[in-house]
C-alpha cells in the first residue's frame, strides 16, 4: 500500500457519502474520507451550503448582535468603559415602559433575551432569543443587563444587527492582518501620542469610524465563515487501489465488519 494521499476539491452540494461514491463506488465508504482528513465532526468540518450555512451562523453568532455602552454618555466615550461586566448567560431586556418606586425599569420576561457572548473591546454582545421573545431593540434603545446576583445595569445600544452574519467579526487590512479596533488605521492605540503633538482619541479609532458607518476595514461574520468554509473544500483521500487494504486493516483493528 502506498503512503501517498491524493487531493480532492469538494464540489457545491457534495456530501461525504457522495464523494465516497464518486471515489470508491460505495457511499458507505465515507468514513475513509473522515479517517484520511481526521475530521472530528463530519457535520461542521465539512463545507456547509445554503440553508445549512445560514443555520450555522445563527448557531455560532446568535439571533442578534448589539453594540452597547454606557447610557447618557457622548459617543466619544461610549465604548471605552461599559461600566459593567457582561458574561455569557446573563439575561437582558429592552428597558422601556414601567419603572418601580426607585426609578428602576421593571424586568419583562416577554421582552427578554440571553447573552450568548460578549466582546469587551468592541462592546459587542451576541444575543440568543428564547422562543416567543419580543426582544427587539433599535439603535438608541436602553438595555437592561441582569448579572448573576440579580443586579440590573442600564446600557444603551449604538448599533443593532438582526442578521448576525452581517455583524462585525474583526478588522483587517488589505493583506488580511487583524487590526486593533481601538487604534488608528496606522496602528496607534487610543490614548497614545499621534506623533503630531496630539493624542489619539476614540474619534480617531477604527471602531469609532465603523460605528459611524465608515467601514473600510470591517470583516463580517459571514465573510469570515465563508473564507473558512472555502478552505474546507480541499481534502485528502486514500487512493482507490489502497482502500481495500485500509478497510481490511481497520476491520482487524476493531474486531468486526464495517
Amino acid at each position: 500500500m502506498g503512503d501517498t494521499l491524493l487531493d480532492y476539491e469538494i464540489r457545491n452540494g457534495e456530501t461525504p457519502e457522495m464523494v465516497a461514491d464518486r471515489l470508491y463506488g460505495n457511499p458507505h465508504d465515507y468514513w475513509l474520507l473522515i479517517l484520511a482528513n481526521r475530521l472530528a465532526d463530519p457535520t461542521f468540518d465539512w463545507p456547509l451550503y445554503g440553508e445549512s450555512f445560514e443555520k450555522y451562523l445563527k448557531f455560532v453568532y446568535g439571533d442578534m448582535v448589539l453594540h452597547i455602552g454606557n447610557d447618557a454618555i457622548d459617543d466619544t466615550r461610549f465604548f471605552l468603559n461599559s461600566g459593567t461586566s457582561i458574561r455569557r448567560g446573563f439575561n437582558c431586556f429592552v428597558a422601556s415602559g414601567t419603572v418601580d418606586l426607585f426609578g428602576n425599569y421593571e424586568f419583562n420576561p416577554t421582552n427578554a433575551a440571553v447573552i450568548l457572548d460578549f466582546n469587551p473591546t468592541t462592546s459587542m454582545a451576541s444575543i440568543r432569543l428564547p422562543i416567543g421573545s419580543a426582544f427587539s431593540p433599535i439603535a438608541g434603545s436602553r438595555i437592561g443587563i441582569i448579572d448573576s446576583e440579580g443586579k440590573t445595569t442600564i446600557l444603551k445600544t449604538q448599533m443593532v444587527h438582526v442578521d448576525t452574519g452581517n455583524a462585525l467579526h474583526h478588522f483587517a487590512d488589505a493583506d488580511g492582518n487583524q487590526m486593533n479596533p481601538l487604534a488608528t488605521p496606522a496602528g496607534i492605540p487610543c490614548g497614545q501620542s499621534d506623533g503630531l503633538g496630539g493624542t489619539v482619541s476614540f474619534n480617531d479609532t477604527i471602531l469609532y469610524n465603523y460605528l459611524n458607518n465608515n467601514n473600510p476595514y470591517g470583516v463580517t461574520n459571514r465573510e469570515f465563515e465563508i473564507d473558512k468554509n472555502e478552505k474546507k473544500r480541499s481534502i485528502k483521500y486514500i487512493p482507490s487501489e489502497d482502500a481495500p487494504r485500509v478497510k481490511e486493516l481497520f476491520e482487524r483493528l476493531i474486531g468486526g465488519r464495517i
